[in-house]
């Protein structure tokens, strides 16, 4: 079978049966289509050609366009585009190993060449956050100076930014997840939310009071909706966009503190790293986030850690 045609199906499979978003399915397709024009100038075109010896030219051909993108970078003539990193790499074998994966499973081959290939050591950030103090800084800001017209393109409702933050930092949901929140998913009664997370995998999240409480004044100013409505939407009725989001987000967290990065997902990270510095189960904190695997939550223990050896070496008189 030709490699093209079984990287097609792959990816079919991660649409179909997988549920893999829309922007992991295109970031894989980006992956295969460049291993696949790698193989062609190597003239394999059959899956079945394909051996450990040919991954780990692929692996040393990427390693060698990440080494001359830096070189390019200090030169100033770096295409951003064509930036190879370590992370970049390590996601790039990811998609391939899953093609050689199904592969197997789908018996176009018999072994998979991808089994043993070893790809470069990443290490890991730890994410960004910001301090309790600093979260109820955030709102008492937008209670003295809603959303611009401009980033919110009339949707200037303090009710609605404060509903906003309090909801990803009280649930600690991704920002696409709430964006695709509608009203019949509130419990108030029970103080929870369901969500639809990754892979289309549902999940109940509690919620705190103030969320609740943001969440039905803000309802308050909606002319009409039904209850499987959208929670957030825009001027037009439709669903509130990630991007819109991100732009109401970032206005507020770029005015606190100094992190490099004032994303959605800050919310998210702080509000994991707070549950646990609050004696919080990490499997509890696993669940509440929506992690299919442990190890990913165990960053925030990590984060932790590390604010506890800062308090230890400010406070402690033999650090």
């Amino acid at each position: 079978m030709k490699i093209e045609d079984s990287a097609e199906l792959y990816l079919e499979s991660l649409k179909k049966l997988k549920r893999f978003s829309i922007n992991t399915v295109r970031a894989y397709s980006v992956d295969l289509r460049e291993f696949c024009e790698y193989c062609n100038t190597l003239n394999k075109t059959e899956i079945q050609e394909i051996n450990i010896k040919t991954l780990r030219r692929y692996l040393m051909h990427l390693t060698e366009s990440e080494k001359e993108n830096k070189i390019a970078s200090l030169k100033r003539l770096n295409n951003k585009n064509q930036k190879r990193t370590t992370s970049t790499i390590s996601r790039k074998l990811t998609s391939v190993r899953g093609l050689f994966n199904f592969s197997v499973k789908e018996n176009f081959i018999k072994e998979n060449p991808a089994a043993n290939l070893v790809g470069p050591k990443i290490k890991r950030k730890l994410p960004q956050i910001f301090s309790v103090k600093e979260y109820e800084e955030i709102l008492s800001r937008i209670s003295q100076n809603p959303g611009n017209s401009d980033l919110t393109r009339n949707l200037d409702n303090t009710l609605l930014v404060k509903a906003i933050f309090e909801l990803l930092y009280s649930s600690a949901i991704r920002v696409s997840e709430l964006c695709g929140l509608n009203i019949n998913d509130i419990d108030y009664s029970g103080r929870t939310i369901k969500v639809l997370g990754k892979g289309s995998k549902e999940r109940i999240v509690p919620v705190g009071n103030l969320c609740l409480q943001y969440l039905k004044e803000y309802l308050k100013t909606r002319t009409a909706y039904n209850f499987d409505s959208p929670v957030f939407v825009s001027t037009s009725g439709k669903s509130i966009t990630s991007r819109l989001v991100h732009k109401i987000v970032n206005k507020y967290l770029s005015q606190v503190g100094d992190r490099t990065k004032n994303s959605p997902h800050i919310l998210r990270h702080s509000a994991a790293t707070h549950m646990l510095d609050n004696g919080a189960d990490l499997i509890a904190v696993k669940e509440i986030l929506g992690h299919e695997n442990l190890s990913t939550t165990q960053i925030y223990t990590h984060i932790s850690v590390d604010r506890l050896k800062k308090i230890y070496k400010q406070a402690h008189p033999k650090s």
